[in-house]
């Protein structure tokens, strides 16, 4: 695959406008519908006699940059300079990367010893010779993929100025046993694993901001119940709202203080507030419609909901600070799970008209409503913690039979399928970035 070098230069000029991709800032316009493909290649090999492991990283690095669609990952086999045990600036045969088109170059090797891996990676700028991120990880053996992950977040943070999601998680329902649990996984659906396993009905499991716990619905006490999970002890469960009828939809405010949650009210399931410390419960909402799916906004200071209150459910923004409910969608006759971006600038949801589920964005003073998806049925999105991305539920290759995951940019460009393994997955959950 050889790539002309007169082509190089003005490649670069139009990937990194006005800015040296050496210099301190590097800005490359991930967002862009168009654009060439930034040439890249990845050339790591092991060097304590592990090949297996080595595959790993590398199968993780190659994933991780091929999911950002930026790049245009140079074969193998167009490789010119041999791996070389030197990873210094000094040592690296630039002529040799750009003969075969390269303009960014990783080049790393990796080692174990025992049940540690240690892996060493560098990025490269090839048409300007220097070297732009240096790193060393160690880790268990077990999964070394985190380790390139870890790597993929410096070397987009680098490239764009955001860090990447490469080391985040997925939450997620599963009904693979009958029973619908709670699972998580890894960003792309690798190592996934239960959180729940009380044969019962899980729903809508939420993060908590610094991503230590998880908060959902859960049957398993026979009513409805919320529920707040602890993934660094063991995942030992607590509940949050237990009170007689429903208790639904619990979501974390911001500061990790406050719970919001649907609960049965006198006159119909209302909206309420939990202090999480002193247990006080506060009602948000009072009438006779069905209030619920309540999102707040990354600022704290709104709330979107759902209400039925003009007959069919409808999403409604509110001012916490005074004020009354704005009705911000007025087409399709279904709108639900509504969230939040990371920015506060625009709201994801499920919308329905006709037959069609669909994932629409729209802002919050209800402008710019547009539909992102168009086969199957789509459902339940999440941001990712960049805003760059959502992931939803389809079952856009089985219809009517089993729906997967999917992640897609946030116009809507790129859908991915991710596969997990667990199999009939839905109300996928993005995390934050962990602490």
């Amino acid at each position: 695959m050889k790539k002309k070098l007169l082509t190089i230069v003005a490649s670069l000029l139009f990937l990194f406008p006005s800015t040296s991709i050496a210099g301190d800032k590097v800005y490359l316009n991930i967002d862009s519908p168009a654009g060439k493909l930034l040439p890249l290649a990845i050339q790591v090999f092991h060097e304590g006699g592990n090949p297996k492991i080595t595959q790993e990283v590398l199968d993780a690095l190659y994933d991780d940059t091929d999911f950002t669609g930026i790049f245009d990952i140079i074969e193998e086999e167009a490789y010119l300079e041999a791996p070389s045990a030197s990873l210094k600036p000094k040592d690296i045969n630039y002529q040799d990367w750009r003969i075969i088109g390269t303009e960014i170059l990783i080049k790393g090797k990796v080692k174990v010893s025992g049940d540690r891996t240690t892996v060493e990676l560098r990025l490269f700028d090839v048409i300007n010779e220097t070297q732009l991120v240096a790193k060393r990880y160690v880790g268990a053996t077990d999964n070394p993929r985190a380790l390139a992950h870890r790597f993929s977040d410096e070397l987009i943070k680098k490239l764009t100025g955001t860090k990447g999601v490469f080391s985040t998680k997925l939450l997620f329902i599963s009904k693979r046993s009958g029973a619908k649990e709670i699972f998580i996984s890894d960003y792309d659906g690798k190592n996934h694993r239960n959180l729940t396993k009380n044969d019962s009905i899980n729903l809508s499991p939420k993060w908590s901001p610094n991503g230590n716990e998880v908060l959902f619905t859960s049957y398993a006490a026979g009513n409805p119940g919320v529920y707040r999970l602890d993934i660094r002890k063991d995942n030992k469960i607590y509940p949050v709202s237990t009170r007689a009828g429903i208790n639904i939809g619990g979501r974390w405010h911001p500061d990790g203080k406050t719970i919001s949650l649907t609960i049965s009210g006198r006159k119909s399931p209302e909206i309420y507030f939990i202090d999480l410390k002193s247990n006080v419960y506060t009602r948000l909402t009072n009438n006779f419609a069905i209030d619920i799916s309540a999102s707040w906004s990354p600022d704290g200071k709104k709330l979107v909901y759902v209400s039925d209150r003009t007959g069919n459910p409808q999403i409604y923004v509110l001012n916490l600070d005074g004020g009354v409910p704005t009705r911000i969608t007025y087409q399709g006759k279904y709108n639900t799970d509504p969230v939040w971006s990371p920015d506060g600038e625009t709201i994801a949801y499920t919308s329905v008209s006709g037959s069609n589920f669909d994932i629409s964005t729209i802002r919050a003073d209800g402008t710019g409503n547009i539909k992102l998806t168009s086969r199957g049925v789509n459902k339940t999105p999440s941001w990712s913690p960049d805003g760059r991305y959502i992931v939803f539920s389809s079952d856009r290759d089985y219809p009517g039979k089993e729906s997967l995951l999917y992640i897609m940019r946030s116009d809507g460009r790129s859908v991915k399928a991710i596969h997990t393994g667990a199999d009939s997955e839905s109300a996928p959950a993005w995390s934050p970035y962990f602490e």
